[in-house]
């Protein structure tokens, strides 16, 4: 479809359907898809070169919010722990609609970070736009909305104009889809709506094995090791030192307000997620992927002050673990959708 739409000239105002619901994202996924076939239009594998290479700057994206939000050397830990994260790299080769969502959720993370910094108007823009850009790659980013009241109230956002300004970049991205349904009677809006209001209550939380227990104990350990950790046991030892790091830091009150408002959105996202009533895929995920990195790293860093040679052994630990689990993904790879495309 986006080697069509190059080709005659063509804007799709809608991507592929949501797998959830009667619902068509945007089609801002068709339009990165398109850019990459322009850039070499000679090639059918040219979307996934550019989708791994799009990955790479990711890298250092993680870097410079690590070290505009504590230092230098936190940014390149940070980088580095995104450079062998399985999750991350098997986005990276895979053209998947989830794909972009780690990117929408860091530019939000870094636009709050700025703005903290700088007060200046752009970043509440760019926040307002990297969060209303969510929803409309893939679903699963409506959660990230709740990362708006957070912010606003912790930064204590109160003047109308700013938050007018955030109003703007939130509904932004939404025209296309506007658009769409004006001409379509709506099809999409009534679609979305009748899921929300009767098609997901068509499965139980009990099928779905949806417990609390289950969830915090199995479902977020062995989904935080496919982030970053490789294995459950190392991902249960990076939580334990991440909890032990937060409350160390809320007691001695040297918690800092962006680290406030991440755990903060984090927590709440995660709750709400709980009562999604889909299955819950490791790509869904993917908005989570920047928030994880970040605490994971906030626990190496909070244990290299305490004890420089734990630190390294948990680091080790890590990087062990997921270079274990990006060997067994990479030779063990069943991706078979370029040679069925070619």
């Amino acid at each position: 479809l986006s080697r069509y739409a190059v080709n005659n000239l063509l804007l799709p105002l809608v991507g592929p359907f949501s797998s959830g619901a009667q619902f068509q994202t945007s089609g801002i996924w068709y339009w990165f898809l398109m850019l990459a076939t322009i850039i070499y239009p000679n090639s059918i594998l040219t979307p996934w070169i550019v989708i791994t290479l799009s990955y790479v700057v990711f890298v250092f994206l993680m870097i410079i919010i690590g070290k505009e939000l504590v230092s230098k050397q936190f940014g390149i830990l940070v980088g580095f722990l995104t450079a062998i994260s399985t999750a991350q790299i098997t986005q990276a080769t895979n053209l998947t609609l989830t794909a972009p969502m780690c990117f929408v959720s860091a530019l939000a993370i870094l636009s709050v970070i700025r703005y903290s910094n700088t007060q200046k108007i752009r970043y509440i823009f760019l926040l307002g736009l990297s969060v209303g850009l969510a929803p409309t790659v893939h679903l699963q980013g409506v959660l990230l909305i709740l990362f708006l009241p957070v912010s606003v109230l912790i930064l204590r956002i109160k003047n109308p104009k700013l938050l007018g300004i955030l109003f703007i970049g939130l509904l932004l991205p939404l025209i296309p889809l506007l658009i769409f349904d004006l001409k379509n009677n709506f099809v999409n809006s009534l679609g979305l709506l009748k899921y929300f209001l009767h098609d997901q209550y068509r499965t139980s939380y009990e099928i779905l094995d949806r417990r609390w227990l289950t969830y915090t104990t199995v479902f977020w350990p062995k989904s935080w090791a496919l982030v970053i950790g490789g294995y459950s046991t190392v991902a249960y030892l990076s939580i334990f030192v991440l909890a032990v790091a937060l409350v160390d830091k809320f007691i001695k009150r040297n918690l800092d307000k962006l680290w406030l408002i991440f755990l903060i959105s984090f927590m709440f996202m995660i709750t709400a997620m709980r009562y999604v009533r889909n299955p819950l895929f490791d790509s869904y995920l993917v908005f989570l992927h920047p928030f994880i990195l970040l605490f994971t790293a906030l626990a190496i860093f909070w244990l290299y002050k305490k004890n420089v040679y734990l630190s390294i052994l948990l680091l080790v630990v890590i990087l062990i673990g997921s270079l274990q689990r990006d060997y067994l993904d990479i030779v063990g790879a069943t991706n078979n959708t370029y040679a069925e495309a070619k």
